[in-house]
């Protein structure tokens, strides 16, 4: 088991920041609650303090971490230590040992740290918000990156895992005009691999064609990226070509590493070529009769009763109902142009939102959809000032039940609910 000490300047962080932010300093003033934490190291002169794993996830999600690295002067680095060692202090989030005690540790830059644990992060669902966070801090902290490219290249691989495209391609674009040399050479041709998938997810057909050519060009050996341009090709509507560069890449692909590392991928799109990429994008009333026939449809699908007279009378005038109340209503329109999902965003005060209508078709359950839309609509909600999101839904919504507690949902009382739902859950936004 690992534990971890963040130091700057050759001392712990707590002392960096006593030291580079005196007490009467006004940055104090924005300094994040820190009560979370039993204050024990003062009964321990000299020893030395690691946070545990749990303790790790709450000093990065309360905000603290990302106060004390930008007060301290000098650079944060993080100690790594197989504390084995009996400890004179421990608890659920710190672990404290004598300062006599020999520990083996490793010390890793704090962006080089931060972005092995996003992505150790990544790969469980559960842990959604912490990686989030982690990945804003891994971004502020690029600046002081051995490699800046690869730092980049690793912020866009992750945000592409957690399907925000749009917030990746930013990175990507970003490496680009660092220089793809920058990179190291076993990344460069993942990096045009990537890049163009991205593009062409998020329906930047003529791009990603141009990424991947280039990248062919640099790199002909690499037969994933005929494969991703037969993929882009096909969205196109270059039915022939797409069919030449998809032959050409699958006929050889067990005598190729990059077709193995990235066969999942290639697979899945292949296996829904006539469902993605999808286009996320602002409802409009000429999109109503679709809009009415996805969710009805839905509803009937899980025995549930559309209310076009009340619940759902928000439907008949969408751009009065949502965009001018000062909330937003989206839809997911498929490569065929047709609605596959929707969500809606309506404001209740101030500071509350309430997320409504957030519906997908059955062919597109199981893609991510889901939490692209709902990772979608949160951002947007932060950017429009709202700090709470509420939401009703009816407990035979399992699976859209499961998404919203994994998304640290709660439940909430409610004394008057739709005449469909039994069950109301409410967000706090960070």
């Amino acid at each position: 088991m690992s534990f971890y000490r963040f130091e700057a300047g050759g001392i712990g962080i707590y002392e960096a920041v006593d030291r580079d932010c005196p007490k009467d300093d006004i940055r104090r003033d924005e300094k994040p609650d820190g009560g979370w934490l039993p204050k024990v190291g003062s009964s321990y002169p000299g020893a030395i303090s690691f946070w545990t794993e749990n303790g790790l996830r709450k000093y990065i999600a309360s905000g603290l971490f990302n106060w004390h690295r930008t007060v301290a002067r000098a650079p944060v680095m993080v100690r790594i230590a197989d504390v084995s060692t009996t400890a004179v202090y421990e608890d659920d989030l710190q672990r404290i040992v004598d300062k006599n005690v020999s520990l083996q540790t490793t010390v890793k830059h704090l962006c080089e740290f931060i972005t092995e644990k996003s992505w150790d992060w990544l790969k469980q669902p559960e842990d959604r918000n912490d990686t989030t966070i982690a990945l804003q801090a891994l971004a502020q902290e690029i600046e002081h990156a051995t490699n800046k490219a690869k730092a980049l290249f690793e912020l866009a691989g992750a945000y592409d895992f957690l399907g925000e495209e749009e917030t990746a391609l930013e990175y990507y674009e970003q490496v680009r005009r660092i220089g793809i040399g920058a990179l190291p050479d076993a990344d460069q041709s993942r990096f045009y691999v990537q890049f163009g998938s991205t593009l062409r997810n998020c329906w930047k057909l003529d791009e990603s064609r141009e990424v991947l050519r280039e990248g062919i060009r640099q790199f002909p050996e690499v037969l994933a990226l005929k494969g991703f341009l037969g993929l882009t090709e096909y969205t196109a509507g270059n039915y022939k070509d797409a069919a030449r560069y998809l032959a050409s890449a699958l006929s050889r692909q067990e005598q190729d590493v990059s077709m193995k590392e990235y066969a999942r991928a290639l697979r899945y799109y292949i296996d829904h070529l006539d469902l993605v990429p999808f286009k996320i994008r602002q409802a409009t009333n000429a999109d109503t009769p679709q809009i009415k026939e996805l969710i009805f449809s839905v509803l009937e699908e899980y025995g549930l009763k559309a209310d076009p007279a009340i619940t759902d009378a928000d439907l008949n005038d969408i751009e009065n109902s949502y965009l001018r109340s000062g909330g937003m209503f989206d839809v997911v329109e498929s490569a065929s142009g047709m609605l596959v999902g929707t969500v809606g965003l309506f404001p209740l005060k101030s500071s509350v939102c309430e997320l409504r209508k957030m519906y997908l078709a059955k062919s597109c359950r199981g893609l991510g959809l889901g939490r692209k839309l709902l990772d979608r609509i949160l951002g947007q909600a932060k950017q429009m000032g709202f700090k709470q999101v509420e939401l009703e839904t009816a407990s035979v919504l399992k699976e859209a039940i499961n998404l919203y507690e994994r998304y640290g949902f709660r439940e909430l009382a409610r004394s008057q609910m739709a005449s469909r739902c039994d069950q109301a859950y409410v967000l706090d936004l960070q």
